[in-house]
């Protein structure tokens, strides 16, 4: 007998950020349990080599997923990594006992529908230390930590590296060429819109955001701000004990229980993944910032209203049946 609405829980789990928006995940359901699987035909090999962000964004689905069955009613069990042989086979969850739905969940499950990556101006509000204290909260599962730059000379040595790996992704004729291929000027179901790329110039911020700005666009057709706000991004990292795929799939897990519990609290952010792309700065940005760990996702978060801008794929092409899953093999 099945117990819990798959589709409904899928259907949440689909609004996940991912890499690129490339939503690299699949989902087979198999009576009262669901397997999560990375699509590989949607790897990005120039930007994500190692497949960690994959795997990071699977990780970020499957906590929706969990979401969505603790919405149900119904205790999530999680199995991370459970074939050695299978290693696209990222999790298995498995449906456990009758379990009402925390306080603190309730609040991330109303807030999957509102939350958005935001490249907008945020409002000029600096992220108060209550609100970061429960940003913190909801990743201390002992698996991974939140770790914000607010002492002065830390920031000014993660802005400097931030710089040098833009400048080094736009001088790779690789990385915007992959860029290009999920740069997408018109409504789709993945990839990045017109509509999410906001203007670099004329913003105010000592954090300057990410360059996504493919060769074929013209950024003169970018509407600039009349009045530039003032922003005072709060920059956290979010990392993890060691750097193993089970690993990074508890980071993208506790990165969405960060997102989420954001938009509850009216904060928005957006990725500055460029420091961590590449294995070269990522080891720097662990040295300069003497971080204990492996940072594995860098967000700029600020106060700010979401609009979900980027497309989603249908349930219908990442949930796969049992029986059709064994057909293909």
């Amino acid at each position: 007998m099945t117990l819990i609405d798959w589709q409904a829980a899928i259907e949440l789990a689909g609004f996940a950020p991912s890499i690129h928006n490339t939503q690299p995940w699949r989902f087979v359901v198999r009576d009262n349990s669901v397997e999560l699987w990375a699509d590989r035909t949607r790897a990005l090999p120039a930007v994500d080599p190692t497949g960690r962000q994959l795997v990071l964004s699977c990780g970020a689905a499957l906590e929706q997923l969990c979401l969505g069955v603790a919405a149900q009613g119904w205790r999530p069990i999680v199995h991370p990594m459970p074939s050695a042989s299978q290693p696209d086979l990222l999790a298995t969850i498995e449906i456990g006992e009758p379990e009402m739905l925390s306080q603190t969940d309730s609040l991330l499950v109303e807030a999957i529908g509102h939350r958005a990556t935001v490249r907008a101006p945020f409002d000029g509000r600096p992220v108060s230390t209550t609100d970061l204290g429960l940003l913190r909260d909801v990743v201390d599962r002992g698996d991974a930590w939140l770790s914000p730059i607010t002492d002065h000379d830390r920031l000014i040595s993660f802005i400097v590296l931030l710089s040098h790996a833009d400048d080094a992704e736009q001088s790779d004729p690789a990385y915007l060429e992959e860029l290009d291929e999920w740069r997408h000027r018109a409504t789709a179901d993945d990839g990045i819109p017109d509509s999410a790329v906001s203007p670099l110039a004329g913003r105010h911020t000592s954090v300057p955001l990410r360059d996504f700005h493919a060769p074929g666009d013209d950024p003169t057709t970018t509407p600039r701000q009349v009045t530039p706000i003032d922003e005072k991004p709060l920059v956290v990292i979010i990392g993890t004990p060691e750097d193993s795929p089970a690993d990074w799939l508890a980071a993208g897990r506790a990165t969405m229980r960060v997102l989420l519990r954001a938009t509850s609290l009216g904060i928005v952010a957006s990725p500055l993944n460029q420091v961590i792309d590449d294995p070269a700065p990522r080891q720097m940005l662990r040295r300069d910032l003497g971080l204990v760990g492996r940072p594995q996702m860098v967000l700029r978060m600020g106060y700010g209203t979401a609009t979900l801008t980027t497309g989603r794929r249908p349930v219908a092409d990442i949930l796969v049946s049992a029986s059709s899953e064994g057909a293909s093999r």
